[in-house]
Order: structure tokens, then sequence, then C-alpha cells
């Protein structure tokens, strides 16, 4: 076993084994934490500091043992039940529409499916945790894509009932909503309330301006919801 002069040395030897890189500090604090108490514990059997530095890191075992072990413990789970559920939604989905239109299938439809099994497939695979690490900067990107959204639409004149690009980038504000509300959780505005709903108002102004009442009926509800759960949880205060 390579000797360490540092627990700090051998669980950065451990952390190249474990893949997931948002866990690895979290995988490795209870591992610093063993040495930290194993150490105090030999020093007090009379050991020198080196001497029980080292017999402390050297009981937790091979860097590469234990770094693989954490690594199959912290390894994201594929649900793959889930993924299987949506693969037959989807192709169902594509049947009946076929059916009912009795339209076969053109490029640009069969370009729209792929791209929308990509979208999805990210969404799936990606780090949620970025959410409510940066909730402003997606609310601002979605923001500028359902503006040029609107704007497309504008130009092109209006999707029947609204159902176009910029309804379902509208669909997508009640998630940073949420991520929104995480995040200001703990600031220091004082009225919280009248910012939450700052947030809250651009889309629901979209939706009308975009004549797409359904889903202006559909955020309002969950932005309702959301709003009354920040209250339940006291995230949301006027003073």
């Amino acid at each position: 076993m390579q000797e360490y002069n540092s627990p700090e040395e051998y669980i950065k030897d451990v952390q190249r084994y474990i893949r997931w890189s948002r866990v690895k500090v979290v995988a490795t604090r209870e591992l610093s934490d063993h040495i930290n108490d194993q150490y105090d514990a030999l020093r007090e059997n009379g050991l020198n500091q080196k001497e029980a530095m080292r017999k402390a890191i050297e009981e937790m075992g091979d860097a590469d043992v234990v770094g693989t072990e954490l690594d199959i413990v912290h390894r994201p789970k594929v649900n793959w039940l889930l993924l299987l559920i949506a693969g037959v939604l989807l192709l169902s989905g594509i049947l009946i529409s076929a059916m009912l239109t009795s339209i076969s299938l053109t490029v640009p439809k069969i370009i729209g499916i792929v791209l929308g099994v990509c979208v999805a497939a990210f969404l799936y695979f990606i780090d949620y945790t970025v959410l409510i690490r940066f909730p402003r900067a997606l609310y601002g990107l979605l923001s500028l894509a359902a503006i040029f959204g609107l704007l497309y639409e504008l130009w092109n004149g209006f999707a029947p009932l609204g159902y176009g690009f910029l309804f379902y980038l509208l669909l997508c504000y009640p998630i940073v909503l949420v991520g929104i509300l995480f995040y200001e959780k703990n600031s220091e505005i004082e009225t919280k309330i009248i910012h939450y709903w700052l947030y809250a108002i651009f889309p629901l102004t979209l939706a009308l301006i975009n004549q797409a009442f359904p889903v202006f009926v559909l955020l309002l509800a969950c932005e309702l919801f959301i709003f009354c759960c920040g209250l339940k949880l006291k995230w949301l205060k006027w003073n």
C-alpha cells in the first residue's frame, strides 16, 4: 500500500476512482472523519503524529479498492422501467397520430421526433441540481428563447389555439420558478412575494400575447401551487 503524508493525499487518490463528480466530496467526507477519529485514538495510545497518521490512513485500506467501492455505491442508477414506459408512450403517440391523421411520417416530423427524444434524454441524464444552483441564468436563457419564439410566431402567424413553439417553452417556466424560489429562500430580500410574482407574471404575459389560453391557465395554476408551497414552507415572506 502506498504511503500518504496526509488524509488529503489519500482522499484525493480515492476520489480519482469516483466518476460522478457531484458526490466526490460527499462520498469521502465520512472517510475523512474516520481517519481523524482513528488518528486521535492512536495519539492517545502513545503514537507520535507521523506514525499515528500513517497508521490511521493505512487502516482505511487501499485507495483504489475504497474508491472503486464508493464509486459503485454512489453511481447514479438509471430507471430502466421509466425509460421503457416513456418509449412505449412515445411509440403509441406516433402510431395513434399516424392512424388519426392518415399522414405518413415526413422528414421534418422524423427530425422533430428525434430532436424531442434527444432533449428528453438530455433532461433525464442532466445534473438536476443545476436548477437550484443557477436558476436565474436558466430563467434568463428560457426567457430569451421564449421571446424569440414569440417574435417568430408574430412574424409567421400564430399557431392554432397557440399550440406552437412558444407553447412548449412556456411549460418549462414552473420548473425554473421552483429553482428560483429555492435559491432565494435564504436571501435577504424583504419582499420575496413581490419578487416571486415579478418572475411569474412574465410567462403569463407571453401566453396572453400568443393567445395560448390553455397554457395560460396551466401556468397560472402551477404558479399558484408553487406560491402556496412557498408560503407553507416559509420560503416566502412579506417583511
